[in-house]
């Protein structure tokens, strides 16, 4: 059977398999987990779900891992096979729900790009925040970058006002290359 919707957590939840589409074509086809986790380009990482979109320029490649600094400041890491070469262009995504807020000063910033656990952390101050029942949305800035993350609500999980200063973090796994310039 083909369905045809608009509604990205509709397709989501009764698809085995989906088409998004642009100006008539196919952008990309698969199930759905692969569409959201591994979306084919920017326009598939915007339309299905939410993201943060990083610009990024590739500094250095070591020990695969690759450096890039954002068009705002900051440094992030990604594996190099999807990285390119030093001086290349990049577009990545970066969901709300894989951003980590954590309270400020908790995480020992590494020596290197990364901590034990694999992830980079910054510091951040919130922006604003938006209570959606069972998670809240928050606006933080990072150096320059502003990000939206996703955290669960809850008792046992922290909340965090506007103006209160964050440690900022997310694994190099959960980015996404999502154009090549």
């Amino acid at each position: 059977m083909i369905y045809v919707t608009h509604d990205q957590e509709e397709a989501l939840t009764m698809s085995d398999r989906i088409a998004v589409m642009s100006q008539g074509r196919i952008v990309q086809l698969g199930p759905p987990e692969d569409l959201y986790e591994r979306p084919a380009d920017r326009f598939v990482a915007d339309f299905i779900g939410e993201s943060n979109f990083l610009e990024v320029t590739v500094r250095s490649v070591q020990g695969g891992i690759a450096t890039a600094l954002t068009d705002d400041g900051l440094d992030v890491a990604l594996a190099v096979g999807d990285a390119g070469a030093d001086g290349t262009r990049l577009t990545l995504a970066l969901r709300p729900e894989r951003v980590r807020l954590a309270p400020a000063g908790g995480h020992v910033r590494a020596s290197g790009p990364l901590d034990a656990n694999g992830y980079r952390w910054w510091t951040g101050v919130i922006e604003e925040v938006v209570y959606i029942g069972a998670t809240r949305k928050y606006q933080v800035r990072a150096g320059g970058q502003l990000l939206v993350a996703q955290q669960q609500a809850g008792s046992d999980v922290p909340g965090f006002r506007a103006g209160e200063h964050v440690d900022v973090g997310w694994s190099m796994a959960d980015l996404r290359v999502v154009h090549k310039h």
